[in-house]
């Protein structure tokens, strides 16, 4: 049996002469593959490539809940607590969120934080309690960031937002009460002045901590024992050893500038909260509500003829707040977002 074999064919053999067996075996892939002319004939070097081109089409997740695909944009699945905390953005190749169910472009998320952090702000600095001046101001932070959302999101979004912000508020709130329930208490005394009108306004009192209580009744009791050794107060002097009550129950702790009466507080915050606050005429009305309102309670917590002068720092305060809202809105609106103003 005689085999015919093409001159180019010999030709090609004796060019491979000399030639290295790894360089002839990458050769001869070469070959199976040009000639193949499809996927059937694979080498190790081509399966590498083809697993990394079915896992960039179909998307890898990882923990996170990322997934990440060359041909369909990266979306990135958070709460809320996105809008308040860095540590849970991402980088900039991250084209969208998924956020408590509504989706967000990384360019909306970027201006619904601006949004939302400057109007949380004002009730931020480690405070531990809120007057009613920090309830009007929550008002104007849910008023603010709720007209935003209605003329720049979807209702799933601007839904999304707002229940975001109502929460983030709650919560200040819900640690103002464990604080109150751990190092004060209500002073409900009925009466006139310190002891009474003022308290239905301002009722809360800081405890004085115990070891401070500890440390005094110690002091006290050295100082008695001293003053009955050498003799201090006489047989008929009428004088007696210094005494007090300084246990837990001892209510004589010092006034706290908290918003006890919470119908108040309420309707303080649902005035501004209501109320269109771009109309300068509807807002100075507003003002004016507020100061007929608060009024009787500075008057109460003994302010006297200062009690103007600081509804007067109140309004001025709310009105910087607003014109920081609408810096920006505007700053949001030169980047390509829309403005409420």
């Amino acid at each position: 049996m005689s085999i015919s074999v093409s001159s180019s064919f010999m030709n090609y053999a004796r060019s491979l002469q000399g030639t290295p067996l790894k360089r002839y075996s990458a050769l001869s892939s070469m070959v199976l593959r040009s000639k193949a002319g499809n996927s059937n004939i694979v080498t190790n070097s081509s399966a590498k490539t083809n697993k990394d081109e079915n896992a960039n089409i179909e998307g890898v997740r990882n923990n996170s809940g990322t997934v990440s695909s060359n041909t369909d944009k990266k979306v990135v699945t958070r709460s809320s607590e996105i809008f308040y905390n860095n540590y849970l953005l991402k980088n900039s190749n991250d084209k969208s969120y998924v956020i408590d169910g509504a989706e967000f472009s990384s360019e909306e998320v970027d201006a619904v934080r601006n949004v939302l952090q400057n109007a949380v702000s004002p009730l931020l600095g480690g405070k531990l309690y809120y007057d009613y001046k920090d309830y009007a101001q929550m008002g104007i932070a849910e008023n603010s960031v709720a007209k935003y959302a209605a003329e720049n999101l979807t209702e799933d979004q601007a839904a999304v937002v707002n229940k975001s912000l109502s929460g983030y508020i709650s919560g200040l709130l819900d640690k103002e009460e464990e604080w109150i329930n751990s190092e004060c208490y209500i002073d409900d005394t009925e009466g006139v002045g310190d002891t009474g009108e003022m308290n239905t306004y301002y009722g809360v009192r800081q405890t004085t901590p115990q070891w401070i209580r500890d440390d005094l009744a110690a002091t006290l009791a050295k100082f008695n024992t001293a003053a009955a050794k050498y003799k201090v107060y006489g047989r008929n002097s009428g004088s007696k050893a210094v005494s007090g009550n300084h246990s837990v129950e001892d209510r004589s702790g010092g006034l706290i500038y908290c918003a006890s009466n919470k119908e108040l507080a309420r309707s303080v915050r649902s005035l501004f909260a209501e109320t269109d606050i771009t109309d300068e005429g509807r807002l100075a009305d507003v003002f004016k509500e507020y100061k007929d309102m608060m009024n009787a309670a500075y008057l109460a917590v003994g302010f006297g003829r200062t009690t103007n002068d600081m509804l007067k720092d109140d309004t001025n305060s709310f009105t910087k707040q607003i014109s920081n809202m609408k810096a920006v809105f505007s700053g949001i609106n030169r980047n390509g977002i829309d403005s409420m103003f």
